[in-house]
């Protein structure tokens, strides 16, 4: 099974004279470190962050599966539209892309960095879909397919949050003590 899996975690720096670089720490994107007193705390840390990012890529799978059969049921609507089918398709490609990157690139030199951000980018690209696709059943007077699209639009902005917001303290079930988190 295809599955995300950060690996990165640099080690303490003891020589350093900034005292947060005594400690373990996690990168995952957009300056955003956590710290740990034990290499143990920052795998468990490793380990309950793939599962949050496999879970958000099962998500936006999900999502993307859905967008696509609105995609295929607009199609027939988009004769006079040529240039918001090739944009969905666009957007749709691109989103696989994402999803793709977001495994392969995982385990490599800032894998941590890349599967936040490559998730983030499929979301993006899953509601600029949604988007288009509305706009094609606003033109033809049709609505009820909007109310769909603007569930999948929320389902995939949530998750974009959700990957922005990441960190030990979105871990509030597990017992992690993390020195601090910090963004700069």
């Amino acid at each position: 099974m295809k599955q995300i899996r950060i690996q990165e975690i640099t080690q303490p720096d003891k020589t350093s004279f900034l005292s947060r670089h005594h400690f373990y720490s996690v990168y995952i994107g957009d300056q955003r470190f956590n710290y740990f007193t034990s290499e143990k705390k920052a795998r468990e840390f490793l380990a309950k962050t793939n599962k949050f990012l496999n879970d958000c890529l099962q998500i936006i799978n999900y999502v993307h599966v859905q967008v696509y059969a609105e995609y295929r049921a607009v199609w027939f609507y988009a004769d006079t539209a040529f240039n918001h089918v090739n944009a969905i398709e666009a957007e749709l490609k691109n989103c696989e892309t994402y999803m793709d990157r977001s495994i392969s690139n995982s385990t490599g030199l800032n894998g941590n960095y890349m599967a936040f951000n490559h998730l983030t980018k499929s979301c993006s690209c899953l509601i600029k879909s949604c988007e288009i696709i509305i706009k094609i059943y606003m033109e033809k007077k049709i609505f009820v397919p909007c109310h769909r699209l603007k569930y999948l639009i929320e389902q995939a902005n949530y998750t974009r949050v959700k990957l922005a917001n990441y960190s030990v303290k979105q871990l509030q079930d597990v017992e992690l003590e993390s020195i601090e988190e910090t963004s700069y």
